[in-house]
């Protein structure tokens, strides 16, 4: 009885361990609690982290920055909306999460689920080259796009049924210094950043 009971624990940590780092540095929303239509829920593992509130029509009715390490508590008061769905949006750096609110007369109910969560694409700098990593579960139609200085495109491609996109750009042997990058993902505009060359 000992061992089984030794074992569950060691199987426990580590099940934990591994919970813990696949999150990482990104954020998860643990749902707490709905009274009437008070909301409650903890975000952990947050740094920096957007949670908005839209209603069916994608209208912002609510929207803060969460700049905090470890876990963050808050309580929504949905009082005043009337009855409909609405969502919570969680954005990071990294990713995107969606869940749903469904307010009632008398209640608000929050998914304990996302309805839809994004990865975001990567791309950084590194020894003189452009890398660029989009996990891509979905197989959704990535779209890569640079621009020099000029506005002048200098590449374009897109990538369909990859579930992984990683593609590498040395922009030191172009002619000019800075360079924007566009990727999409599913037809939504993820990153727009422009990288030197020097």
């Amino acid at each position: 009885m000992k061992k089984i009971l030794k074992l569950t624990v060691v199987l426990v940590a580590l099940l934990s361990a591994v919970n813990v780092s696949a999150i990482g540095n990104d954020f998860s929303i643990d749902v707490r609690k709905s009274e009437g239509k008070t909301l409650s829920f903890a975000l952990h593992e947050s740094n920096k982290v957007v949670l908005s509130i839209f209603d069916a029509d994608h209208k912002v009715i609510h929207k803060e920055m969460v700049n905090s390490k470890g876990s963050f508590y808050r309580k929504y008061d949905l009082n005043s909306l009337p009855s409909g769905k609405y969502y919570l949006v969680a954005e990071s750096d990294f990713r995107s999460a969606t869940y749903e609110i469904a307010v009632s007369s008398n209640k608000a109910v929050l998914s304990t689920m996302p309805v839809s969560e994004v990865v975001k694409p990567v791309l950084y700098k590194e020894n003189g080259v452009v890398k660029l990593n989009v996990d891509n579960k979905a197989k959704t139609p990535v779209g890569v796009r640079i621009y020099d200085e000029t506005n002048e495109l200098v590449y374009s491609e897109s990538f369909l049924n990859m579930d992984k996109v990683e593609k590498v750009f040395d922009i030191n042997e172009r002619s000019y210094e800075n360079y924007t990058f566009i990727v999409s993902y599913d037809n939504d505009k993820f990153i727009e950043k422009t990288l030197s060359a020097k």
